[in-house]
């Protein structure tokens, strides 16, 4: 309930507020980030109302979700070591969140990244014959490190490289299929930034 930054803890909290109150980001407040921030914990004020527990808890459930994704992304890479995918699992909740306390741009930029990379790499270890599902992951994966580059720009930025250097790590030698993979995950990036070109020529 702490938190160790509370010169800038408003600045999640006045926006989603705004986002709950019907504003519209870029059209009726302006801000150096990506909105995504806002409205995700406009839905947490929405579920609990507008309070600092709900905000807190806002921050609170992303670290949930953070632990789980670093059990299911170690448990992927090493199927035989469940004891290190619970290591894993509680120094990411121990880190991830609790320094800080409350939502933040950067921390949900790299929540969306650590569940991006996840289903990426679930992807690519998937076996051939489930296509679809493998696909899905990898488009999934695109989405996803969208939404971490519309958290704030650097820190997706940041992850981004990862992405495709993960695909080729996976795929190489196989030439046709890291292309293919390539495209799959540049086709969820794609779609989603088109959508969301959409809403801001729409909207905002």
């Amino acid at each position: 309930m702490r938190g160790f930054y509370s010169f800038d803890q408003s600045i999640v909290f006045d926006g989603s507020y705004r986002v709950l109150s019907g504003q519209i980001p870029y059209k009726d407040f302006v801000m150096p980030f990506g909105p995504v921030t806002f409205w995700l914990h406009a839905v947490f004020f929405r579920l609990l109302g507008v309070t600092y527990f709900a905000y807190v808890f806002g921050a609170a459930a992303i670290n949930v979700l953070a632990m789980l994704a670093s059990i299911v992304l170690v448990r992927t890479l090493f199927p035989g070591r469940r004891l290190l995918s619970y290591v894993a699992g509680l120094v990411t909740a121990v880190w991830f969140y609790p320094p800080f306390g409350t939502p933040w741009f950067d921390q949900t930029a790299f929540f969306f990244s650590l569940v991006g990379i996840t289903a990426l790499v679930a992807g690519v270890v998937a076996e051939p014959r489930r296509a679809r599902l493998r696909d899905a992951l990898l488009a999934g994966s695109g989405l996803l490190a969208f939404l971490a580059l519309a958290s704030k720009q650097n820190a997706g930025a940041f992850m981004l490289p990862a992405y495709p250097l993960l695909i080729l790590a996976a795929e190489l030698p196989d030439r046709r299929s890291a292309l293919r993979s390539l495209g799959v995950f540049a086709a969820g990036f794609g779609a989603t930034l088109a959508a969301f070109a959409i809403w801001l020529w729409a909207f905002s």
